[in-house]
């Protein structure tokens, strides 16, 4: 299902050009949620022929975005935008400053082009569960049968694909 998604993100997003013709216009909530989204499909599809094979080598997202998208990507350039203070609550750059780091992180992630290589996803996925009871952690570890109880109240999966996770 996850890849389901991703791949119909992926086929109906990364061709459409901005609706007013423009590559940095005033929508920028609109175009960051696609831009997450098609990073996150270029990351999760990357043998799909229409994520090109290419290094990502610049986030913009908010600071805790940014903070996760370089433990993925390591030493891409990050342009954070805005701090999360809660729910529904931020601090953000303005427009036109958000707008200059951009471009100023994305000038500088094409000087170094050859210091990326596109993203592959690890060989091995491990998801760790810990629950308030044994008796649930027991019936978790039960509804995948990769699963392994670590001690009383948590669980280890360790799969070669992250889909399996899902089970």
């Amino acid at each position: 299902m996850v890849a389901a998604m991703q791949t119909d993100y992926l086929e109906r997003f990364s061709t459409m050009p901005p609706r007013n013709g423009i590559y940095i216009d005033t929508q920028m909530e609109e175009n960051g949620w696609t831009a997450e989204g098609l990073v996150g499909a270029w990351l999760f599809l990357e043998n799909h022929p229409q994520a090109y094979g290419a290094p990502v080598v610049m986030v913009s997202a908010d600071e805790a975005g940014c903070e996760e998208a370089q433990q993925f990507l390591g030493n891409v350039e990050m342009a954070p935008t805005k701090r999360r203070l809660g729910r529904n609550q931020a601090i953000s750059k303005h427009p036109a400053d958000a707008c200059d780091l951009i471009r100023e992180k994305a000038t500088a992630a094409l000087a170094r082009l050859s210091d990326f290589t596109p993203f592959t996803r690890p060989a091995l996925y491990e998801l760790e569960g810990t629950c308030y009871t044994a008796e649930q952690a027991q019936v978790r570890a039960a509804k995948n049968p990769a699963a392994q109880m670590q001690g009383d109240r948590s669980y280890v999966v360790r799969v070669d694909t992250p889909l399996d996770l899902l089970l």
